[in-house]
C-alpha cells in the first residue's frame, strides 16, 4: 500500500477544490486540475514502483525472511495492478463531486464479480500469482471504467505527450537504476536505502531534462516545500 500514500495524500488536498469548481461551474479550472492530480500520482508513484519491481526479492526478504522471497512475482503482479489502478484515482473522486454514487458502486461491483471469476479460472492453473493475477486484472479493470465514464462526463483525454514525457522519465530511471543495482554484489537494506536515493534523484533529473514539470507544477513543489519547512 505503499503506493496509495502519496495519491491518498493528494485527493486530501484537492477534493474540496474539485467540488467548489464543480459548484461553480467552473468546468475548465475542474477539468485542469483532474489532470494536475493525475500528473502528480504518476509522478509520486513511479519510483516506488520501480523498486517494487527491480528489488521485490530483497524488499520481502528485508521486512520478512528468505522464506517469502517465493512470493517475488506476486509483488511484482500486485505492484503493477496497483500502480494502474492509482493512475485513475483522481476520476474516482471527479465521480463523487458529480454525485455518481450509483456509478462508483456498479464499477466496484463489476471489479468484484471479475475478482471472484478470474480466481476461480486462475488460481488452479497458477496457484498465488494466479490470484495475483486475478487481483491486478479487476484493480485495472476498475480503474479503465471509472477513467472511461470520467471522460465520457468531462471529454478530456488525460494522457497527452506531457504525461508520456513523465513515462519516458520513469523508463530512463528504470534503465539507469537496472546498470547501477547490477555493480553491487551485497544487496542489504543500506544498499537498497542508498538506490532508492540514487532513483529518486535520477529520476527528478530526469523529470527536468525531459521538461515533464510544468510551471503550475513548480508551483505545487514550493507550496509543498513551504509546509514542509513551517513544520521544522
Amino acid at each position: 500500500q505503499l503506493m496509495y500514500i502519496m495519491p491518498h495524500a493528494l485527493m486530501s488536498l484537492f477534493l474540496p477544490v474539485l467540488a467548489g469548481f464543480h459548484a461553480q461551474n467552473k468546468l475548465s479550472e475542474l477539468r485542469r486540475t483532474y489532470q494536475v492530480i493525475t500528473k502528480w500520482v504518476l509522478t509520486t508513484n513511479i519510483v516506488p514502483f520501480i523498486l517494487f519491481f527491480i528489488f521485490s526479492k530483497e524488499i520481502l526478504r528485508i521486512i520478512f525472511s528468505e522464506e517469502y522471497i517465493a512470493g517475488s512475482m506476486v509483488l511484482i503482479i500486485l505492484a503493477s495492478g496497483y500502480f494502474i489502478n492509482y493512475l485513475t484515482a483522481s476520476s474516482y473522486y471527479v465521480l463523487l463531486t458529480y454525485n455518481k454514487t450509483k456509478i462508483t458502486l456498479a464499477i466496484a461491483t463489476i471489479g468484484l464479480i471479475s475478482n471472484i471469476v478470474l480466481n476461480l479460472i486462475l488460481i488452479p492453473k497458477f496457484g498465488i500469482n494466479g490470484a495475483a493475477i486475478a487481483t491486478s486484472i479487476s484493480l485495472i479493470l476498475i480503474g479503465l471504467l471509472r477513467y472511461l465514464y470520467c471522460y465520457k462526463i468531462l471529454d478530456l483525454n488525460l494522457f497527452t505527450f506531457k504525461v508520456g514525457r513523465i513515462f519516458f522519465a520513469g523508463i530512463i530511471s528504470f534503465i539507469i537504476l537496472y546498470y547501477i543495482e547490477g555493480l553491487f554484489v551485497t544487496r542489504g537494506i543500506l544498499t537498497l536505502g542508498f538506490l532508492s536515493l540514487s532513483l529518486t534523484l535520477i529520476f527528478i533529473s530526469s523529470l527536468f531534462i525531459t521538461k515533464s514539470l510544468e510551471k503550475e507544477d513548480m508551483m505545487i513543489l514550493r507550496s509543498i516545500y513551504k509546509k514542509i519547512t513551517g513544520y521544522l
